[in-house]
């Protein structure tokens, strides 16, 4: 259909592909394993990274499409600059490469790592022989 045509499906499709990263990136959050604690945060900010990338890039990419439609129609050069969506994806691997290069290069230099902190120390309302000493990390 020529609806379905003009609203860019690729571009629909890249901001479907960054929300489900997003979203996998939360579903990680939830995921708390001793072993795996550094794998894990490095993917979950790799993916939520990633993700707003894409989401955010390809309706950037939309609105900046329209906005040169309609500023060159005006002026009557709408058949030359045109933007294709090759070029406007182009745009949007620009921020994911600089967003993978920073956060690469953050997990190289100072990698996640949990480190477990103490709390105040706690009393027992029960015993006053037993102390508790609460952490969190």
């Amino acid at each position: 259909m020529k609806t379905i045509k003009l609203s860019s499906p690729n571009l629909n499709n890249l901001t479907v592909t960054g929300c489900i990263l997003v979203y996998v990136s939360v579903i990680l959050f939830g995921l708390h394993s001793v072993n795996w604690f550094s794998d894990l945060c490095s993917a979950r900010i790799f993916l939520l990274s990633a993700g707003c990338s894409l989401t955010f890039g390809s309706i950037f990419a939309k609105s900046y499409r329209v906005h040169r439609l309609f500023t060159y129609t005006s002026a009557g050069l709408v058949k030359n600059k045109l933007l294709k969506d090759q070029q406007l994806i182009g745009l949007i691997l620009i921020p994911i490469a600089i967003d993978f290069f920073i956060v690469a290069l953050w997990s190289s230099v100072d990698p996640l790592r949990k480190q477990p902190h103490d709390l105040k120390l706690q009393i027992s309302a029960e015993d006053r022989r037993i102390v508790y000493q609460p952490q969190v990390g």
